[in-house]
């Protein structure tokens, strides 16, 4: 299962328990590191609960999770991208970026290709 929660938030779960991801703090030092030289991005993590590699557009607010078998990568430029953790914010608080990138259900495979 996956909730959006709005303001950045995201909520995952499964049959072992569920998460709450906060992608805010994140994405506010993404802002002050970078400004607007980077006008789309995605932020990949491996999604603990799901036990799959996951992807947030925080422009278009849209959370995508899937095995490593069902990813195709064609946008491989990516960075790391981190975050001290405030008063137990919940996780993530850092993320590989991939600059200039979207994700797209194409059949059954989620692709992420450049924007």
């Amino acid at each position: 299962m996956i909730k959006l929660l709005g303001n950045h938030q995201i909520l995952t779960s499964n049959k072992h328990g569920k998460v709450r991801l906060n992608f805010l703090p994140l994405l506010d030092s993404f802002y002050t590191k970078h400004g607007e030289s980077i006008t789309h991005f995605l932020f990949a993590h491996w999604n603990k609960i799901l036990e799959l590699p996951a992807y947030y557009d925080p422009i278009t607010e849209r959370y995508f999770a899937a095995p490593e078998s069902q990813i195709q990568i064609v946008a491989t430029d990516h960075f790391w991208e981190g975050v001290q953790r405030v008063d137990g914010s919940p996780l993530p608080s850092s993320c590989l970026v991939y600059p200039n990138a979207t994700a797209e259900w194409i059949d059954r495979t989620l692709v992420i290709d450049k924007a």
